[in-house]
C-alpha cells in the first residue's frame, strides 16, 4: 500500500516508511548517490535536488484534513521552480489526484492554487509517479490542460524504482 491512510495496520505502514523512505539519502538500504538534497524544513521527509538537468521533489502530500501542510507544500515546489535551474521535472508522490487530496492537486479555497495550476506554468517535460492505482498506467496530462506531464501509476510490488531521464531527447 502506498497511502499510509489505506494501510490494513497504518502503524506499521509508518514505520516501514519512516525506515525505508524518510531521510532516503541518509539510510544504509540506498547507498552513496554522490548529490546533495534539500530537505523542507518540518516537512523533513518531502525533498528535492537537482541532478543533470533534472529536478526531483518527493513529497509526502499529507493525511486528509492537512490543508496547512498541503499548502506549505505547494508552496514550496512553487518556489523552488520559480528558480528554473531544471530541464525536466520528476515528481514522486504517494498518490494521484482522487477526492480525498483533490485540494492539493486542483484549485480551492484552502489551497488556492493546486499543483496542477502551477504545472501549468511549468513549459518542460515533467512525469509524476505515484502507486495511486496499484498497476502499471501512463496517463497524458492533456486532459488537464498539461501537455508536458506524464503521470504514470506503478504497480504495488515495483518499488524501488530506477529513473533514467535524458535531458537531451525531445
Amino acid at each position: 500500500e502506498y497511502d499510509i491512510e489505506g494501510c490494513q495496520n497504518a502503524t506499521q505502514g509508518h514505520e516501514n516508511w519512516r525506515e525505508y523512505f524518510n531521510k532516503f539519502d541518509e539510510n544504509q538500504h540506498w547507498g552513496d548517490h554522490g548529490f546533495r538534497i534539500t530537505r523542507w524544513g518540518e516537512l523533513e521527509e518531502n525533498f528535492s535536488f537537482l541532478h543533470r538537468g533534472v529536478l526531483y521533489f518527493g513529497v509526502s502530500i499529507g493525511r486528509n484534513g492537512e490543508v496547512a501542510r498541503r499548502r506549505e507544500n505547494l508552496e514550496r515546489i512553487r518556489d523552488i521552480l520559480a528558480l528554473n535551474l531544471f530541464d525536466v521535472m520528476v515528481l514522486f508522490a504517494g498518490a494521484e489526484q482522487r477526492g480525498h487530496n483533490d485540494d492539493f492537486f486542483r484549485d480551492s479555497k484552502e489551497s488556492t492554487e493546486g499543483l496542477y495550476s502551477i504545472l501549468s506554468q511549468v513549459h518542460k517535460p515533467i512525469v509524476h509517479f505515484h502507486g495511486g492505482r496499484f498497476e502499471y498506467v501512463e496517463q497524458t496530462g492533456e486532459e488537464l490542460g498539461l501537455p508536458h506531464y506524464l503521470s504514470v501509476s506503478l504497480e504495488g510490488s515495483v518499488a524501488p524504482i530506477s529513473v533514467e531521464i535524458d535531458v537531451f531527447r525531445s
